[in-house]
Order: structure tokens, then C-alpha cells, then sequence
């Protein structure tokens, strides 16, 4: 952040959670990891990327209760729309489970 502050004069900021899966864990677990990526000075927004079949009600909870105060992106990866691919690289989850996903995510906000 300083880095960019001296570089480009940033002065927002989005914790960006990439890649892998940032959803997998105890729920105040994850909590303690976006509080302490917010609590830094100019923090206006937290994007979190993850698989569909990690993000379940508890976690969307969580990720709205931070929409007051911040921009909140849920980034949700799908490799491919057809379930024979899915299967053939080994996903662990189908396309049904990603339209699941984004429409408990749209529920939540």
C-alpha cells in the first residue's frame, strides 16, 4: 500500500483475496482475516475469490455484514459450463452447484 501511495498517490484500497479457495474455513476464522486486511487506512472494499461449492450461508453472512461500510465482491470461479469437463479435471462440484451459488450469493446482496 505505501508502495502504491508513493507510485501511483493511491489513497483507496480493495483487499483482494485471490485465487485458491477464501471461503474454506471456520467462519471466525475467516472473520479474523477480512477485519484485519480492513482495519488498514484507506480500506474501502473486500473481494474474495472462491470455488461455488465453499461459499455456503454462513460465509455469505459474513460477507454481507461487511456491505455498510465497504465494497463487496464475491468472485466465483467456474473452469468450465459443461459438467463432463468439471468431472474430467476434477472440480468436485457441477455447473448446478455454481448456479446455487450465485443465486444464494444474490439473495445475500
Amino acid at each position: 500500500m505505501d508502495r502504491a501511495r508513493r507510485k501511483y498517490g493511491a489513497c483507496r484500497f480493495i483487499a483482494y483475496f485471490q485465487s485458491f479457495t477464501n471461503t474454506y474455513g471456520p467462519v471466525p476464522h475467516l472473520r479474523d482475516l477480512y477485519d484485519r486486511a480492513l482495519k488498514h487506512e484507506g480500506m474501502v472494499g473486500l473481494s474474495v475469490g472462491t470455488r461455488p461449492d465453499c461459499v455456503h450461508k454462513e460465509v455469505l453472512k459474513l460477507l454481507a455484514s461487511y456491505k455498510e461500510k465497504f465494497l463487496v465482491w464475491l468472485e466465483l470461479g467456474l473452469q468450465s459450463a459443461h459438467d463432463a469437463t468439471l468431472l474430467r479435471i476434477n472440480r468436485g462440484h457441477d455447473v448446478a452447484c455454481f448456479d446455487r451459488a450465485v443465486a444464494e450469493a444474490h439473495e445475500w446482496g
